[in-house]
């Protein structure tokens, strides 16, 4: 179990970007039929697809690296923030300007209309009601992730030893 342990959190960011791939791949697959129907629609999805999965995996490539050049052995050293460095500060910093994106074009630029017209994920439609609904739990859950991990440093922090 320790061996299983030690894989999942040294290359957790790697598991997250295949997550992200995959979501991508689900969504794609999902809107097939739609795509099949109107032709146009290919080129809309495979932007929006295009933008979550790179977006997505902009705060795991943060992680990546700084275990890549020998900065982080594991993944909840990540979660040391009140001592951040380049690295997290680079995650946290890219989770929140893109939640920050995300909800810009929900909001602003009437994304949440676009992305109702483009079901799929999950293969659930989703009014554009539901869309900015998500987009207000976006800034949400981030909160609840940043104060979860500051309750929890000193968990986290025995981890490493």
């Amino acid at each position: 179990m320790d061996i299983l342990f030690n894989i999942v959190t040294q290359y957790f960011w790697l598991i997250m970007i295949g997550y992200m791939l995959l979501v991508g791949v689900m969504w794609w697959r999902h809107s097939r039929a739609l795509r099949e129907k109107d032709p146009a629609f290919s080129t809309s999805y495979k932007r929006l697809i295009t933008w979550f999965v790179t977006a997505g995996s902009i705060p795991w490539l943060f992680l990546g690296v700084a275990q890549m050049v020998g900065e982080y052995n594991y993944v909840y050293e990540i979660f040391d923030y009140w001592n951040a460095d380049f690295w997290t500060a680079g995650f946290y910093t890219s989770s929140v300007i893109l939640g920050l994106a995300a909800n810009y074009y929900i909001f602003v630029k009437d994304g949440a209309k676009e992305l109702s017209k483009h079901p799929g994920l999950f293969n659930q439609d989703h009014s554009s009601a539901g869309w900015k609904l998500e987009g207000i739990a976006i800034p949400f859950t981030h909160l609840c992730f940043f104060v979860l991990a500051y309750m929890m440093r000193d968990q986290l922090a025995s981890l490493g030893s």
